[in-house]
């Protein structure tokens, strides 16, 4: 990215509006001879719908090459041309927003502060904290600004000066439509400032707008992180006509290595997305919920189980035929093993799929994804997956994608993974009614064999990434393993086990009837006689092939 000169900046604009203004629009009041390079950076154009009452900030980048200071002016303009919600900047000599304006003390946590970012949320003056028109700072590089719909009116910035001066309360909130956003720059003296959003271009313009819609929520929930999972989420959303959410929330934001947090802002806002409570909504409403929500890697901290998966719970909406999960076919985004048959690495991509509806009964909660096999002790524990093992060559770790039938060799550890669909529980609130950890879930899994008897194994899962990062506890997952003291004296055959899955009361939970099964061969020959039809069914070597050449 070019960065430009404040001078440099100075020339070029000026040539651009000395150039341009002739085709522009004539307004009727005075237009000043400065300009200024402007941008609007959210909401982005992926991010163009939102549920009725959502807060949301409007921000850019910026840059005044001119001497003059200049304020920025953002509005929320409905189909009928009625600006719905206005915010101003008011800024000093020098052209920004003074820090003396922003009272960051409010966040009293120093935890969720950090790096000196300033929140507009948090602008107090001009017009007083609660006023509702004055949330909007500019910086030297950016402006940044929160519009509220209503969904966290409670927090006492929801007013608006009347024809007094007086601060009154907004009226209602904002409700199903299409809404068009306006940004215009002022100098001190009130004359409009013309802007540009690209320095390449040969134009300057009175404004800036991108078009808004709020509405239905449907989005595609799930943790963004690591990327190749990210990638996948937003390659389903895309194809499923589904929302995902990158832009930041209001109350949460970052700007290089400074950022803040305001819970009691964002957390709402976030809830609503996903069921929207709030009162005089035209059609959304908690019945038309919509949701997706991938189950992978949910750990105990993140807004997808916190917040997300929990208003799900809250309000009752788990086993709704409307909310959908997902869950990789293969357990992850991608695969990367040593084919023990070449010596060579191979990368098998996961696809997501939904769980069943609960109404299909016996395995509907309860998915099983691959199975790892290693002669070598030490390679594979119990609730672990290390992603780092399988792509290291040294280490002698085979992948079978068939994990409801594996094949191994007497004295092999092999352990089963795979993921269940999250079940009715209580949630425990945090911080806000929006935010809180949810109670229960498929916890304990046993095992039945007629001939070895009943196993006992615990329902989450510790995975290390390629990297070494270690995620610990991730609900909604297992690894369950049977080792080489079970396998070793094994006659030779098939074994099957009847599968059932407790909750943390130790009730059992319907829809987590399975069955998994582990043969015994006699040698990596019998394991490729008995691999060969899933391979052709498959159309390529996997699982019990590269078992075979082990």
């Amino acid at each position: 990215m070019k960065v430009w000169t404040k001078s440099a900046l100075k020339i070029i604009i000026s040539l651009l509006l000395l150039v341009s203004l002739p085709a522009v629009p004539v307004f009727a009041e005075e237009v000043s001879p400065a300009a200024v390079y402007l941008t609007i950076t959210q909401p982005s154009a992926e991010e163009s719908v939102l549920a009725e009452g959502r807060d949301f900030y409007v921000w850019g980048n910026f840059s005044n090459p001119s001497d003059t200071p200049v304020n920025i002016k953002i509005s929320l303009v409905n189909e009928d041309g009625k600006v719905v919600r206005m915010i101003q900047s008011e800024v000093n000599e020098s052209g920004v927003t003074p820090e003396s304006y922003v009272n960051m003390d409010r966040i009293t946590d120093s935890y969720y502060k950090w790096g000196g970012v300033l929140a507009p949320d948090l602008i107090e003056l001009p017009g007083g904290y609660a006023n509702a028109e004055n949330k909007l700072l500019v910086t030297d590089t950016y402006y940044h600004g929160m519009i509220q719909g209503g969904a966290t009116k409670d927090m006492g910035t929801y007013f608006i000066p009347d024809e007094n001066g007086d601060l009154k309360e907004i009226e209602g909130i904002i409700t199903a439509g299409k809404y068009k956003i306006v940004v215009e720059a002022f100098d001190v003296n009130g004359k409009r400032v013309m802007m540009t959003d690209d320095l390449r271009k040969n134009m300057v313009v009175p404004e800036q707008s991108v078009e808004l819609t709020f509405g239905l929520t449907n989005a595609s929930l799930g943790l963004f992180r690591p990327e190749n999972t990210k990638q996948k989420l937003i390659e389903y959303a895309k194809e499923n006509n589904r929302r995902t959410y990158f832009d930041w929330f209001p109350g949460y934001f970052q700007m290089g290595s400074g950022g803040y947090e305001i819970r009691e802002r964002w957390q709402p806002n976030n809830a609503i997305e996903v069921v929207n409570y709030l009162e005089g909504t035209l059609i959304d409403n908690p019945e038309t919920a919509d949701n997706t929500l991938t189950v992978y890697h949910v750990g105990v901290k993140p807004a997808t189980y916190q917040v997300e998966l929990a208003i799900i719970l809250t309000d009752g909406y788990v086993d709704s035929e409307k909310t959908t999960f997902l869950y990789y076919d293969i357990g992850e985004p991608d695969v990367t093993w040593r084919n023990a048959a070449t010596g060579k690495f191979e990368t098998l991509p996961g696809t997501l799929k939904e769980f069943p509806k609960v109404s299909a009964g016996k395995d509907s909660r309860i998915r099983y994804t691959h199975a790892d096999i290693s002669a070598e002790d030490n390679l594979l524990s119990p609730g672990n997956l290390n992603l780092e093992a399988l792509n290291n060559s040294t280490l002698d770790i085979r992948v079978d994608k068939s994990p409801y039938n594996v094949k191994i060799l007497r004295g092999e550890n092999v352990i089963f993974y795979g993921v269940t669909r999250p079940i009715e529980a209580e949630v425990l609130p945090l911080e806000t009614s929006d935010r809180g950890i949810p109670q229960d879930q498929i916890i304990t899994f046993t095992y039945t064999n007629e001939i070895l008897g009943t196993f006992n194994f615990p329902g989450k899962l510790n995975r290390t990434f390629i990297g070494g990062f270690t995620e610990a506890g991730t609900n909604y997952e297992f690894g369950h393993l049977f080792d080489s003291s079970v396998t070793e004296n094994l006659p030779y055959g098939k074994y099957k086990f009847t599968v059932a899955g407790y909750d943390g009361e130790g009730n059992f939970v319907k829809g987590t009837e399975a069955e998994v099964s582990f043969t015994v061969c006699k040698s990596k020959r019998q394991m490729t006689e008995i691999a060969m039809p899933e391979i052709l069914r498959n159309g390529y070597i996997f699982g019990g092939a590269a078992s075979a050449a082990a």
